[in-house]
């Protein structure tokens, strides 16, 4: 049964009965017919969704309760003193519809209708302009920042962080005692010799000229990453199947040249997971129409919050110091005996993947939470500074839970860098320990990898709800067995988007990065195209690729969202719900 949070005026209903409805009437209205006793009750004004449902109505609601009401479709109790969510006058037997979008009216549709049109607009909405959402399904939306969720997994990771300062300080102890000690050799333990010293002069003039063409390259690269967020709007569907295309080359390429090189084993793998591809794209053909209208929507939204895109950069570049910082680190722990210097490089691995993947993910639920407020909000009013809110989220209350979950991929990592070591042939001379550690990096790595793709629907369970990682995750299975093969699909061929337009920019920034070459040869004082290009395509990749993962992230967190409450969509931007609803349908049923 359906329970409703939809009630009328309460003074002309019957006591607590059940109804179904006439599917027959095209209008918003239909005739609700009591099941028991028997006899009409008079027409009610119910959603057209609810079509041969059923519903109960309360016995004894309070007198306010002739405002319009979001309902409940999980079947969940409804509590008794629920507040309305939004004020309007008594209407006798009106039950409000659709989410209380003013009929056809298109009242909430709000900005330009772009496409999609994703502007916020009115605040005079159903779910009011408060930043904080509650529906009675059972989970509550953006919650205000009064808990720490995780908040052990948090703490594990600042003292995980400490014992990597610590580590730090004490390796360069270390190494400042070494040097005392060396410095107190005879001086004849240094000397020199007749032999021919070939140095290479680098002035300033040549690394100064070597940054600027760096810094050029990270302005191209960044100019390409908004260009692309624009192309993906206008030609989505067309970089879908050239996505398609580029991944089938890809496959069957490496194949020919495995083949070419002898190595024959490789090329069959590669021409199988090829041939599969193959069939899998032509299988899915019919869901192109619902992974384009994500891709648009996704870049409308990246392109509307940029801030989003800022925060990724700034967590790019925090990423680079930690780096920096780790890899001082190490350099300093070879200072302690050998047995020590392995133990604290394990260690130190470990924290590398923890680290990295907490600051990964808090760009991901700071993107999610930014794209669930203009899910759910958008037609009632969008809080002011909604990532730099979701941030706030991200980094807080939530913390804790990003940690947890990237707990476990970092343990992965962890293990599958022991493995990788165990089949290095310096490492060992046993056939048996190689093939083992070859077998165990694969498993772990399958692993991780479906791990990886998991925690990126988790986690944006996490910026929705607040939920503590392991609520998430059962909440994310649960939604894998409702909807995973469409999120699959979805996330194939987005994702063979994306990385196409991450490896076309590095090839693109590598040129750049050459004709800069040519352009300050003199500066530079010689040809490093090679150089340039290579510098010029990480650059080019990197800088790209920070951009597509805050798209992937918008689509990903639209997904759970639309499968989750469609309706939500249908009140805030019901042209947009019209356009993705129609075309999951497509795919759906014409698969």
């Amino acid at each position: 049964m359906l329970n409703q949070q939809q009630p009328a005026t309460y003074g002309s209903l019957p006591p607590t009965q059940t109804y179904t409805y006439n599917p027959t009437s095209q209008q918003d209205g239909f005739n609700a017919v009591p099941m028991s006793p028997a006899g009409p009750t008079g027409p009610y004004h119910v959603p057209p969704q609810y079509h041969q449902q059923q519903y109960q109505l309360p016995q004894q609601p309070p007198p306010q309760y002739y405002n319009h009401y979001a309902y409940n479709n999980t079947g969940s109790t409804i509590p008794p003193n629920a507040p309305p969510v939004m004020s309007s006058e008594p209407s006798p037997n009106h039950y409000g519809s659709d989410f209380s979008m003013k009929g056809n009216s298109g009242g909430y549709q709000s900005g330009a209708d772009n496409n999609f049109g994703v502007v916020g607009g009115d605040s005079n909405g159903q779910y009011g302009a408060s930043e904080q959402f509650v529906d009675y399904t059972g989970g509550q939306k953006f919650p205000d920042a009064n808990g720490w969720r995780d908040k052990g997994f948090f703490i594990s990771w600042i003292v995980h962080l400490a014992v990597v300062i610590g580590l730090l300080i004490a390796g360069i102890a270390q190494h400042a005692a070494s040097e005392d000690n060396s410095s107190n050799a005879p001086s004849g333990a240094h000397q020199q010799t007749d032999d021919k010293v070939i140095t290479t002069q680098i002035t300033s003039s040549v690394v100064a000229h070597f940054v600027l063409v760096v810094a050029l390259c990270s302005a191209t690269a960044l100019l390409i990453g908004w260009a692309w967020l624009i192309v993906v709007q206008k030609f989505a569907k067309f970089l879908i199947k050239i996505g398609i295309a580029f991944s089938l080359v890809l496959f069957f390429g490496l194949a020919g040249l495995a083949f070419v090189s002898g190595a024959f084993f490789y090329g069959i793998i590669m021409a199988l997971f090829g041939g599969l591809m193959l069939y899998l794209y032509y299988s899915w053909r019919k869901r192109i129409k619902f992974a384009t209208k994500m891709l648009i929507l996704a870049g409308h939204l990246t392109e509307q919050y940029p801030a989003t895109i800022r925060f990724a950069f700034l967590a790019m570049i925090l990423q680079f110091c930690w780096l920096a910082l780790w890899a001082a680190t190490v350099t300093f722990v070879n200072e302690f005996s050998p047995f020590l210097a392995n133990v604290f490089t394990l260690y130190l691995v470990f924290s590398l993947y923890w680290t990295s993947q907490v600051i990964k993910n808090v760009v991901h639920v700071t993107t999610s939470g930014t794209v669930a407020t203009w899910y759910f909000m958008s037609g009632t009013g969008m809080p002011a500074n909604p990532t730099i809110k979701s941030f706030k989220r991200a980094t807080t209350t939530s913390l804790g839970s990003i940690c947890f979950g990237s707990l476990i991929i970092a343990i992965l990592r962890t293990l599958r860098f022991l493995a990788d070591c165990l089949r290095n042939p310096e490492n060992t001379d046993s056939m048996v320990v190689l093939l083992l550690g070859c077998l165990c990096s694969c498993i772990l790595g399958f692993i991780e990898s479906l791990l990886e793709y998991f925690n990126s629907y988790a986690f944006a369970q996490v910026a929705i709800y607040g939920k503590p990682y392991v609520q998430a995750a059962k909440d994310t299975w649960a939604l894998v067995h409702s909807h995973g093969m469409e999120a699959v699909v979805n996330d194939n061929l987005v994702g063979n988007v994306l990385g196409m337009i991450c490896v076309v920019s590095g090839v693109v920034v590598g040129i750049v990065g050459i004709v800069l070459g040519v352009v300050y040869h003199d500066q530079l004082g010689g040809d490093y195209w090679v150089l340039l290009f290579i510098a010029g395509f990480i650059v080019g990749f990197v800088v790209v690729m920070t951009v597509t993962e805050v798209v992937e992230s918008a689509v990903v967190t639209v997904f759970v969202c639309f499968a989750e409450d469609p309706e939500a969509l249908r009140a805030n931007a019901p042209h947009v719900h019209k356009k993705l609803d129609k075309a999951y349908r497509h795919g759906l049923y014409t698969a």
